[in-house]
């Protein structure tokens, strides 16, 4: 179940959003499927595998390039974990901030965004689903 008290899905008007592709609910459970078996890793208590992170603020040339509403696939292409963190990296898709395209499976208890800094140390290689997804601007990870 994805920890709505982490990722606070209710947006209030004064919360800044980010853009992202929102991963359908199939495209979802095929990941965590997929996660288990390739990586025989647990999962940690709190439970994402929701979104992929296109940007924060997105200018109005990147909205026109990712535009809301759009569908669009990528391709589970690796996958990185340590006691922190559990981070599914994707291809088909380049952020315009140069960051590596990835799904934030699971933490800790820490905020999300901890995959990024999980992904400068890099990534094992390997053949997983294609996700589909919706792009939308959603609320940002309060606090």
């Amino acid at each position: 179940m994805l920890d709505e008290r982490m990722y606070g899905r209710v947006a209030e008007s004064s919360q800044k959003e980010f853009l992202a592709i929102e991963l359908s609910p199939s495209s979802r459970r095929h990941l965590l499927s997929w996660w288990q078996g390739a990586t025989g890793i647990l999962l940690l208590k709190n439970l994402f595998a929701h979104h992929i992170t296109i940007k924060p603020d997105p200018t109005p040339d990147e909205l026109k390039r990712f535009a809301i509403g759009s569908k669009l696939s990528v391709r589970v292409s690796g996958w990185a974990a340590d006691g922190k963190g559990q981070v599914a990296v994707v291809t088909g898709i380049g952020l315009p901030d140069g960051r590596t395209p990835h799904v934030t499976i699971a933490t800790s208890g820490i905020r999300p965004a901890y995959s990024n800094e999980l992904l400068r140390s890099g990534h094992v290689a390997a053949s997983g689903p294609r996700l589909d997804g919706e792009v939308k601007m959603l609320p940002r990870f309060p606090g």
